[in-house]
């Protein structure tokens, strides 16, 4: 798990800055690294890094999310509240 957290650690280094001057903040969750940026209402998400046990895989995804749009279909959708502030608009 060490090597695991060490490759995130260097990983993270790496795009850090080039995120951080483009106004993104970093979320780091156990087994992901986002960068996030929020407008008025409407957030970007990239999402890079996913730890398993062979190390990291490297797995970027775009998600962007509209605040207003997700809180009239979550009026509706069942979905558990404590995952609803992960749901992308696209």
């Amino acid at each position: 798990m060490a090597k695991q957290q060490d490759l995130l650690s260097d990983f993270v280094n790496e795009i850090r800055p080039f995120f951080e001057q483009k106004g993104f903040t970093l979320k780091l969750f156990k087994e992901a690294v986002v960068f996030k940026s929020c407008c008025e209402g409407i957030t970007l998400k990239y999402t890079f890094g996913v730890l398993t046990k062979h190390g990291m895989d490297i797995e970027p995804q775009l998600s962007i999310r509209h605040e207003e749009t997700e809180r009239i279909y979550h009026i509706v959708s069942g979905h558990p509240r404590e995952g609803q502030e992960f749901t992308a608009t696209l």
